[in-house]
């Protein structure tokens, strides 16, 4: 289950639990910490340059060859990795991510408005690359409401549910028994398609917050 808030024009948020099938909500590329590169935006993540390692490839890195069935992995400025030097440096990354958000820690335990999504999902997009978005069912001239949920937006507009543990990090009191350790690695983050996709957006706000109906 993933809570979504409902948010009226007094301020204040409830929410209601919207079932989702177990698909749509694992992470999306379960077999290692790399994500595919529409879904980033920072040069630190790799992506399969090839099943195998083309002829006299060479690690970026440590500069040695790859074997012709290796595994071989680029990054957005196209610089090629073995695979050992491309775990290490994803998991550098991945601890830098985990660092540079550790203060959103339980932020949407009251529930989140407009402003708070822009706050911290601009924050969290901002320090993993990742661009995470908050749908609305409705904007008006008072703001966005209605049932809200979050998704991962591609860079080609297409969107996957949010996966992992980051949302219940956010919004579950860090003393009850279902908060998770931690938000979780970045790559679990990215869940299923969407059943919603870039044609279904009618107002966004240049930012973070998106909505399905324009009633303004």
């Amino acid at each position: 289950m993933t809570k979504h808030h409902n948010l009226d024009h007094t301020g204040d948020h409830t929410s209601r639990d919207i079932p989702a099938t177990a698909a749509e909500r694992e992470p999306h590329h379960r077999d290692g910490f790399l994500l595919i590169a529409t879904q980033m935006r920072t040069p630190q993540i790799f992506t399969p340059a090839a099943l195998g390692a083309p002829d006299g490839a060479v690690c970026q890195s440590c500069t040695g060859r790859v074997s012709k069935d290796g595994h071989i992995w680029q990054n957005g400025s196209a610089e090629r990795y073995c695979d050992p030097c491309a775990r290490n440096l994803a998991r550098e990354t991945n601890a830098q991510v985990l660092a540079g958000i550790s203060k959103w820690k339980a932020s949407m335990v009251g529930g989140y408005d407009d402003d708070a999504v822009n706050t911290v999902l601009g924050s969290i997009s901002e320090v993993s690359g990742l661009h995470l978005m908050c749908v609305w069912d409705y904007y008006d001239e008072y703001g966005p409401g209605g049932d809200s949920d979050f998704y991962v937006e591609s860079d080609d507009g297409s969107l996957h549910y949010l996966a992992g543990d980051l949302y219940e990090w956010l919004s579950v009191p860090p003393d009850s028994e279902d908060a998770p350790e931690g938000p979780g690695d970045p790559t679990t983050w990215v869940g299923g398609p969407a059943d919603i996709g870039p044609d279904d957006i009618a107002l966004q706000d240049d930012q973070h917050n998106y909505a399905l109906q324009d009633r303004q």
